[in-house]
């Protein structure tokens, strides 16, 4: 399903990916259900982050 997008996502790619609005993929970002970096304004995702996310498991973030 993921094998498509590079390692470390975008907001946009993360919205796409899981079939959600970005809004609701900045809400997910901003209370850490999925980890990631930002870098000024732009979040990166960690796409391994994405899947545990999918699966319902933990992260250490």
């Amino acid at each position: 399903m993921l094998r498509e997008y590079p390692d470390v996502m975008n907001v946009e790619q993360v919205s796409e990916a899981l079939h959600l609005c970005k809004a609701l993929v900045y809400q997910l970002l901003r209370s850490n259900e999925i980890p990631s970096k930002r870098i000024g304004n732009v979040y990166r995702i960690p796409k391994h982050y994405v899947i545990e996310f999918l699966c319902g498991g933990e992260h250490d973030g």
